[in-house]
């Protein structure tokens, strides 16, 4: 399946790279100054025919790093791979082994930086923690730009993805919607709450659930392991005996939520909202273990 999201996201690190542009006042999806993602196609096409004969993609090599090397970034892969051959730029894609693990994705921006990459792509395990390593490599004339998760004090050209925010509050009203009447108290399960990407969508959720009859009693986190998420989930069945629905944040964590209900016996009797549409997400669906889902629609 050609990713969509992924396919542009190199584009538009190509075209910067190769034009080398100065790291500064460009286009960010900040609320004062949105970027629309629906222009994404024409204005990558309009930016491919400005650069012709002005540099060789061939010479002009390109990271992207993501925040763990779950099968959520799987189809973001084969995504960049058909970037890669519709640009001609050598592109590889590295994560940190450990999930979530912050100061090895600084170590490995930092190698692309020190290896002479024109244009490194990530998200943001901790947008403040790696902000240091993105100036040095501005401060050497590379271009980022983040996806999934925002690290919108680094000076980064521009961030490709999700409304963070705005899916949270989505989330918060399919809660709403599955619980009704009788609402109830939800558990969040989440990877890492440093991430710019948790921090929005437990805002939305929060402002979506106000003067509800439904509350965000905690949000657990997991350090990015779906197993941990699992038992988080029983956790969380054990402590609210009263619980009405789980909300997982992360793509694994929906998942991990279907299996503590699963081996709990409580599938029908507590809800889940997930987030992402992982294949065992979609098949939870269909049997009806998972209430919603809230896409991001990577292709």
């Amino acid at each position: 399946m050609v990713n969509w999201f992924w396919t542009n996201c190199l584009k538009a690190l190509v075209i910067l790279a190769v034009l080398m542009i100065p790291a500064v006042g460009y286009v960010s999806a900040q609320p004062d100054n949105p970027f629309k993602p629906t222009a994404l196609n024409s204005i990558a096409t309009a930016l491919q025919s400005a650069i012709q004969g002005k540099g060789d993609p061939a010479n002009t090599p390109l990271a992207l790093v993501t925040n763990d090397l779950s099968p959520f970034w799987i189809a973001g892969q084969i995504g960049s791979q058909r970037a890669a051959s519709e640009i001609g730029s050598p592109v590889i894609l590295n994560a940190p082994r450990k999930p979530g693990d912050k100061l090895a994705q600084q170590k490995i921006v930092q190698s692309f930086i020190d290896d002479g990459y024109k244009g490194i792509a990530f998200s943001a395990i901790d947008p403040i923690s790696i902000e240091s390593t993105v100036a040095d490599g501005i401060a050497k004339g590379i271009n980022f730009i983040t996806f999934d998760s925002d690290a919108s004090n680094t000076k980064r050209l521009l961030y490709l993805g999700t409304d963070n925010y705005e899916a949270g509050v989505s989330a918060g009203k399919a809660l709403l919607q599955a619980l009704g009447a009788k609402g109830g108290k939800v558990v969040g399960l989440v990877g890492a709450m440093t991430a710019q990407n948790a921090i929005d969508r437990v805002q939305g959720i929060k402002d979506a659930l106000k003067d509800s009859n439904v509350t965000l009693s905690t949000v657990m986190v997991d350090d990015l392991d779906p197993l941990k998420a699992e038992d988080n989930a029983e956790n969380a069945l054990i402590h609210y005996p009263d619980l009405a629905a789980l909300v997982g944040i992360y793509s694994y964590d929906g998942p991990a939520a279907g299996k503590a209900l699963k081996v709990t016996n409580m599938v029908g009797k507590v809800k889940i909202v997930a987030f992402d549409l992982a294949p065992e997400t979609i098949e939870l669906l269909k049997e009806g273990t998972v209430s919603a889902a809230i896409g991001q629609r990577p292709y």
